[in-house]
């Protein structure tokens, strides 16, 4: 919205809030039960899909571990997940 105060003075607002950028520079760490991926090795994982490729889907015994690193993924580009188990 645009008015004049005096004379060849436009005040102007810019809504800058529609700008706001994507923070993927939060990082986090979990271990969890998952069927199947590397042992005792931490991946770095950035989405959802790579979740899925490196330690499988989500189980009944696994769902707990899954569902939270998924959920943080949301939020973040960068988790580190290790396999907890016996190698």
């Amino acid at each position: 919205m645009a008015f004049q105060v005096s004379p060849g003075i436009n005040i102007t607002e810019n809504d800058l809030t529609s700008n706001i950028q994507f923070q993927t520079s939060t990082q986090g760490a979990t271990a969890g039960l998952f069927e199947w991926g590397p042992v005792n090795k931490p991946i770095r994982v950035i989405s959802e899909g790579t979740l899925k490729d490196n330690f499988g889907l989500p189980t009944i015994k696994n769902n707990r571990y899954w569902y939270s690193a998924e959920n943080f993924l949301s939020y973040s580009a960068n988790l580190l997940i290790c396999r907890a188990g016996s190698p």
